[in-house]
């Protein structure tokens, strides 16, 4: 058996490089003759077939011209000692991975080597694939002169000589194992045939010993055929991975590590270095490349010039031999004939790790011009520098903890999600060589939008010219990204976008494909796909007062330039999909008697935006039977108000981002309503929610990334309730989760989930709030769980609070309004620097509550034990089932907040299921596999229990469909549960003819209770029909 090393060389740029996994192969027994003896010339073609072999040469073996060699995937050559090879027509040998072909020593002769395959010049191309080549001592394993040669999965064995040796010859080299030899170039090229090819893709390359390169290779200049290097693996050197003479090359995907000179020279070890060939100088296109560990990463000089783009380029160290300290690129040698590289340009890539900070050595403005724009960098001092877009931040590296091994590089220098060069470089593509081959394309609009052009800035890593479609349409001719072929800073200043003009209303994608520098089209099964973005009608335009009742839909957008005033018995409708702009400080007002309605649905939210960035002014009903009703709406950049009698409902909206500066406006405020309810709204980067005076209700909402209170009451009367919200991420000073202040009186705060306010409280309570409830929520993480303050009384019950500084607070804030005085029962205080924090002026009679410290809190019932929740470090504070804290609360409770607790617009795995349902349950919120387990085994799996409204613990819980039949209609009957979106669907039974689909004939949403819905359908079809109900959420 034998067993080559594994290629996963990463990502695919072009069709011609194929997908490589783990490879492995071995030998098929072989069972024939005993072997077939050749030598001498070969005047005829010729097959050596697997059943005659193993072939044996047993003198020099010659291929005339014209003759072709064809050698049977599983064949096995041997050569007596010293012997060779020799091609003057053609050579097909391509075995198969299963059936390789293996050139090798003749051992039964006692021959310990064999000399070489030697290609003389030919027109015709010669194979080898999925071969072995063992034990070839002369120097050009392969040799090859003004010929072409297709090389792929070749494994190099058992040898110490160069292994390939080509002379004005065309070539791929692919998947191939090249291993170390002794003291020559692995790969040694001169020249390339004026209409050739040298493509050398996705090898893994040894070592060498002495002043030696991996490969020399020389030949192939733009205008014409240039040299490829892709998706290679340099294991190391000792001099330089690629030296390149007078040559241009495209330069991609390749892997260097370990570039380090291993004795005194005045020649500098590098991965990449250039050189003139008379006249000719080296312009390189040097794009996702990974240099690790090396002296320098480019030796850059004699009138060379280089491109870097989206490289990653880490531990660039000084090393004890090197003729020279540590650079990323060394513009010269202070050698005989040496002179300055001429240009380079650097973007998009990552440099980190490096001896002295050191960027650039040996650079003069006299000779070399340089730019270096939107890179990471260690430092930003350097020739030119800061530069335009550079910035210095840790690049985040998922690790760079050693070994790191040409296996495991590419995931270790992946980027971490909050990485800063994510989506930092040009055209928005992530910083460094892990980022996709092709074009890219920025700039579409933001959509929808009524701008009928467009112009779109193409790039891409090592991409010069493009081709594109818009939708469906021909593809463009050519248009290039470069201004001449010198390669150097100013190279794409004349880049030519995508421009599109006079777009009529409809939808809008761009294609594009991206041709690099080598000339190699992007996959066209595989082009860039821009964002996609929809053109709408010319705006509706609206000021002033309305005089009549009126629309506004979704045909085309409305822009509000001046303020939009709604007077006493009018009614403003904006229908499902419509979208409103409003323009700086212009408002959306409804008076006393009027009314504004937004009714959106799921699919089809109303958003209402700022028209040119600036925040607008406010979305308000103001006065005695003003209403303002909202649903599936998004509203960016204004206030929403309700006030002095109006009425405010407001049901699945998004409020976020306002305001945009540092003022203190509430992005919700009701003051003086006659009714505020706030149901499943979600509240996201915004200052504060301020209700004052009048009745609250505000349930199963988020708020979050907040900078003032997350839900401030002041004066909120009786009947005020706070419940089933989630409240997070207030990560400032002076920031509770829900202050209730004001003499509000009679609020009640339940199954709510508060934390991440690490500097303020999860639920204050001051300013002479009194009979104020907190029961059943869960609060962690934050300064104070709960506080009570100045007079203020509370009910504090069935609460879980955990890791806070106070657990439970209870003090005088201001001099002479007396302390906080509460009754609490049923309570877990467990990982607090403090469960209970009582100043003189306070009370708190705590009773049937788990606390720590050294012994339970003062109070019957009470203990000190460890509760055993599930799993905090996840947040999970649900009990274990030995828990202490179950059955140890008043009448035999649990102690602790029981589920539901929090919004069900939280759904932390993003399985489906709202985490509340899911705690309910006895599922993991943090587990998005548990969606598609079935726990009852009735054939339905959590996520369609879930939609249904039936427990996915009880098999005996099923959703029905009852029908009973009516002369000429059938009435269908089911139970719905709220907020979901109920869809029937009918077709005939099946019958002689085609089948026919499913069609739509009832869609409607749920209320937000639980009830009974009943559909009554004509039946034309007397044969009769199948029905079946589809379930989606309502938000």
């Amino acid at each position: 058996m034998k067993t080559r090393p594994p290629l996963s060389l990463g990502s695919v740029p072009s069709t011609a490089r194929p997908v490589l996994g783990l490879l492995a192969c071995f030998l098929v027994p072989w069972s024939g003759p005993a072997l077939t003896e050749v030598g001498g010339t070969l005047t005829n073609s010729t097959v050596w077939t697997l059943a005659a072999a193993p072939f044996v040469i047993t003198n020099n073996l010659t291929v005339a011209p014209q003759v072709t060699l064809t050698i049977e995937p599983g064949v096995e050559v041997r050569f007596n000692q010293g012997l060779r090879m020799t091609i003057q027509g053609r050579l097909i040998a391509e075995g198969t991975p299963g059936q390789r072909i293996r050139f090798t020593r003749n051992e039964a002769t006692g021959a310990t080597s064999w000399s070489r395959l030697d290609f003389t010049a030919g027109a015709q191309e010669s194979r080898i694939t999925h071969a072995d080549i063992e034990y070839a001592a002369g120097t050009g394993t392969i040799r090859g002169n003004q010929t072409s040669l297709y090389l792929e999965d070749i494994v190099w064995s058992q040898t110490t000589v160069q292994l390939l040796d080509l002379t004005q010859c065309s070539l791929v080299l692919r998947n191939c194992w090249l291993p170390s030899i002794q003291n020559d170039e692995l790969v040694h090229i001169s020249g390339m045939p004026p209409n050739g090819h040298i493509v050398i893709q996705g090898n893994v390359f040894g070592t060498t010993t002495g002043y030696n390169d991996i490969l020399d290779i020389t030949g192939g200049n733009r205008p014409g055929p240039i040299l490829q290097l892709l998706d290679n693996v340099f294991l190391g050197a000792v001099d330089d991975c690629f030296d390149l003479d007078g040559t241009d090359a495209h330069i991609e995907g390749n892997l260097f590590l370990h570039v380090h000179q291993d004795a005194a020279r005045s020649s500098t070890a590098n991965a990449i270095s250039t050189g003139a060939d008379g006249t000719n100088t080296s312009e390189l296109m040097i794009v996702r490349n990974i240099f690790y560990d090396c002296d320098h990463a480019l030796l850059l000089k004699d009138g060379g010039s280089a491109v870097l783009q989206n490289n990653t380029i880490v531990r660039i160290r000084t090393n004890a031999p090197a003729a020279a300290v540590a650079a990323v690129v060394n513009f010269y040698e202070p050698r005989s004939g040496v002179t300055p590289g001429a240009a380079a340009l650097l973007e998009g890539n990552i440099i980190w790790d490096v001896t002295d900070q050191r960027l650039f050595l040996n650079f003069t403005n006299t000779f070399t011009r340089l730019l270096v724009r939107s890179n990471l960098l260690p430092t930003l001092e350097f020739p030119g520098g800061p530069g335009q877009g550079n910035f210095t931040n840790d690049p985040l590296f998922v690790s760079l903890a050693e070994p790191m091994t040409w296996q495991n590089i590419r995931s270790n220098l992946a980027l971490q999600a909050d990485s800063p060069a994510r989506g930092a470089g040009p055209n928005g593509l992530d910083l460094g060589a892990l980022v996709p081959p092709g074009a890219t394309v920025a700039g579409e609009p933001a959509s929808p939008t009524t701008q009928n052009w467009a112009v779109l800035r193409v790039a891409g890593p090592g991409i010069v010219a493009y081709r594109w479609q818009l939708n469906d349409g021909p593809w463009s001719e050519v248009l290039p990204l470069t201004n001449s072929l010198r390669y150097g800073p100013t190279l794409f200043d004349d880049a030519v976008p995508i421009v599109l003009s006079n777009l009529p209303p409809g939808s809008y994608t761009v294609r594009v494909l991206g041709l690099d520098s080598a000339g190699r089209w992007q996959d066209t099964n595989r082009p860039t796909v821009s964002k996609t973005w929809t053109v709408l009608p010319a705006p509706l335009v609206w000021g002033g007062t309305l005089l009549s009742n009126t629309t506004w839909t979704a045909d085309r957008p409305v822009h509000l330039t001046n303020t939009v005033v709604v007077p006493a018995n009018l009614t403003l409708t904006i229908e499902p999909g419509t979208q409103v702009y409003l323009g700086s400080n212009v408002a959306l007002r409804a008076q006393a008697g009027g009314r504004i309605l937004l009714v959106g649905t799921p699919d089809r939210r109303i958003q209402l935006l700022p028209l040119s960035g600036a925040d607008w002014a406010d979305l308000t009903a103001s006065g005695t039977n003003a209403e303002l009703l909202v649903r599936h709406t998004d509203i960016a950049g204004g206030q929403t108000a309700v006030r002095n009698g109006a009425q405010g409902r407001f049901e699945f909206v998004t409020f976020r981002d306002f305001p945009s500066g540092t003022s203190g406006t509430p992005i919700l405020l009701a003051e003086r309503a006659a009714f505020t309810h706030v149901r499943a709204c979600h509240f996201t980067n915004f200052y504060e929610t301020l209700f004052r005076y009048g009745r609250i209700v505000i349930e199963d909402s988020l708020f979050e990334r907040i900078r003032g209170d997350g839900i401030d009451f002041d004066a909120a009367g009786p009947g005020s309730v706070i419940r089933g919200c989630t409240l997070r991420h207030g990560a400032a000073t002076n920031v509770d989760a829900i202050d209730l202040g004001s003499e509000s009186e009679g609020v009640v705060v339940e199954a709510c989930w508060i934390h991440d306010f690490p500097f303020d409280k999860g639920v204050s309570i001051g300013e002479r709030s009194t009979n104020i409830v907190v029961r059943h929520c869960v609060i962690h993480d934050v300064d104070s769980g709960v506080a009570v303050k100045d007079s203020s009384t509370a009910e504090l019950v069935h609460n879980t609070v955990t890791r806070t500084r106070h657990g439970f607070h209870l003090y005088q804030k201001t001099a002479g309004q007396g302390g906080g005085h509460a009754v609490a029962w049923n309570n877990i205080l467990w990982g607090n620097g403090s469960p209970v924090t009582l100043d003189d002026l306070s009370s708190l009679v705590l009773h049937h509550s788990d606390t720590d410290g050294p012994a339970p809190w003062p109070g019957e019932g009470n203990l000190s034990a460890d509760p055993r929740f599930r799993n905090p470090l996840a947040e999970d504070f649900r009990l274990q089932p030995d828990s202490p804290a179950i059955g140890a609360g008043t009448d035999g409770a649990t102690l602790g907040a029981l589920p539901p607790v929090g919004s069900f617009l939280v759904d932390t795995d993003q399985d489906g299921l709202p985490d509340p349902w899911e705690g309910i349950h006895g599922l993991d919120p943090r587990n998005s596999e548990d969606a598609a387990q079935d726990p009852d085994s009735d054939g339905s799996p959590n996520l369609a229990e879930f939609l249904a409204g039936t427990d996915p613990r009880d098999s005996g819980a099923r959703f029905t469909l009852q029908i009973a039949p009516r002369p000429g209609q059938v009435e269908i009957t089911f139970r719905t549960v709220p907020d979901r979106q109920y869809t029937l669907e009918g077709r005939p039974l099946p019958g002689p003819g085609p089948a026919e689909g499913w069609q739509e004939v009832w869609s409607a949403p749920s209320t937000g209770a639980p009830g009974v819905s009943t559909i009554s359908l004509t039946t034309a079809t007397p044969e009769g029909r199948l029905y079946r109900l589809r379930v989606n959420r309502g938000w």
